[in-house]
């Protein structure tokens, strides 16, 4: 072995050549794809992509990190949700009315 990274994808008890994936610039996408179908043909290449579904708390905190929420707002935010469907975040009953409490209290405090 020489110790490389890709090492653990090479097997002799393999049967098939190991898939590899890869990331890249998202503004580079098909600059790369197209590089990999020249250089390997579309008969050793492929397309694949990952589905995920998020539950609502799950969602909420996720897009929540991603615009730098505080994470005790998040985790406040998520346990009033009385929805499990991520889908049906925005019509949340509790979540608006604790929304619209924090954005009051806040009102006030910049009065003060």
């Amino acid at each position: 072995m020489h110790h490389l990274v890709f090492e653990r994808f090479l097997s002799d008890e393999r049967q098939i050549a190991p898939d590899i994936d890869i990331d890249f610039q998202a503004d580079r996408r098909e600059e790369v794809i197209q590089y990999v179908y020249e250089r390997y043909g579309s008969e050793h290449t492929a397309m694949a992509c990952t589905l995920v579904t998020f539950r609502a708390r799950s969602a909420l905190r996720d897009v929540g990190k991603a615009l730098g929420m505080p994470l005790y707002l998040l985790d406040q935010a998520a346990k009033t949700l009385d929805t499990h469907r991520a889908s049906e975040i925005a019509d949340a009953p509790r979540l608006h009315d604790a929304l619209e409490k924090k954005r009051k209290r806040a009102a006030l405090a910049a009065v003060v």
